[in-house]
Parts: C-alpha cells; sequence; structure tokens
C-alpha cells in the first residue's frame, strides 16, 4: 500500500511540478551544429555528460522545415555527419514561420539528445533540441 502511494505521490508532484522557462534561461553553452554535432559522434559520454538537458544556443543553416504532430515546428540545421533538429512551441512558431531553407539562425534550446550514427541502421541519427525559439 505504501509503495502504491508513494508511486502516486511522485507522479502527482511531477505533474504539478512548473514548467521550465528554457528560453527565460542563459544558455550554458553557444556552439556552431557541425561542431556540436561533431562532439557527440567522437565522444558520445562526455557529450552527454557536458550537453544532455542544458540549454544551449546552436548556430547553423536551415536545411529543412517541418512540422510535428503537435503542429509544431521543426528546423533541420544539417551538418556533414548528421543534423540538429529544434522543436520549437506553441509560443515560439510564429517565429519559425519567418525563416526558410538556406537561412543562417541562432537557435536557444535544451539538448534532449545528441547526434549518433547507428550501427545497424547504417544511418545517423540527429541531435534533438526541445522548446526553441531563435536567437536574434
Amino acid at each position: 500500500m505504501f509503495g502504491i502511494l508513494s508511486v502516486g505521490g511522485t507522479i502527482l508532484y511531477m505533474f504539478n511540478m512548473p514548467h521550465r522557462d528554457v528560453q527565460g534561461e542563459t544558455a550554458k553553452y553557444t556552439i556552431e551544429a557541425n561542431k556540436f554535432v561533431n562532439e557527440f559522434m567522437d565522444n558520445s559520454e562526455a557529450s552527454n555528460a557536458k550537453y544532455l538537458d542544458n540549454v544551449v544556443v546552436v548556430s547553423g543553416t536551415v536545411a529543412e522545415i517541418s512540422e510535428d504532430q503537435l503542429k509544431q515546428k521543426v528546423i533541420l540545421l544539417k551538418t556533414d555527419k548528421a543534423g540538429v533538429n529544434c522543436t520549437f512551441t506553441a509560443e515560439t512558431n510564429v517565429n519559425a514561420n519567418k525563416l526558410s531553407a538556406g537561412d543562417k539562425v541562432k537557435i536557444k534550446g535544451i539538448v534532449r539528445m545528441g547526434a549518433s550514427y547507428d550501427e545497424d541502421l547504417e544511418e545517423a541519427e540527429f541531435a534533438i533540441l526541445e522548446k526553441c525559439n531563435i536567437i536574434k
């Protein structure tokens, strides 16, 4: 019984936690997309420890603009080895609407996953930034 109450209490606490204001936070790192991806490809353990769950500003060239199932814009910054997928929010979508492929941008977001190479699929997996917005 105690275990059920503990799990229920934890879930309730997590659900009611205040949402993280990524755009209000100071970026811990500012880095170019190629360097960011290369760091993960060269040493994923060190890069995960350094970047995951931290706010960063990544600069690069817009390769593609798409939309996810929640109608949030996803901007791909393509690099030599992989890329960085930057997912915007409902509030910041309007800023992503101003972009076109080929534009040079700086995007601020929180790192959820680093770039890697999947041996089984023989393809690169892109780094993922969430709660993104354009930095002017």
